[in-house]
């Protein structure tokens, strides 16, 4: 039985520099590989109606590190 082994790195939860606010919608949008726009309807949903949404936002904001500057000089494009 072989093992194999898995080289990539795993992958990690960063808030945007590409952002509005906090970065926090654009982050959690590239993690989960989905469109901004559909994280942003779901935070303003639990901003207004959920009132717990302005918190976990928060939270998340300062808990969740900023992403780290590429190498090539430009940060705001990708690929």
């Amino acid at each position: 039985m072989e093992i194999i082994k898995d080289d990539r790195e795993p992958k990690r939860l960063y808030r945007s520099r590409r952002r509005i606010i906090g970065g926090v919608c654009q982050g959690l949008a590239d993690y989960f590989n989905v469109d901004v726009v559909l994280v942003r309807i779901i935070a303003l949903f639990a901003l207004f109606c959920l009132s717990a949404g302005f918190w976990v936002y928060l939270v998340l904001w300062i808990a969740v590190p900023l992403e780290p500057v590429s190498g090539s000089g430009d940060n705001y494009r990708r690929k």
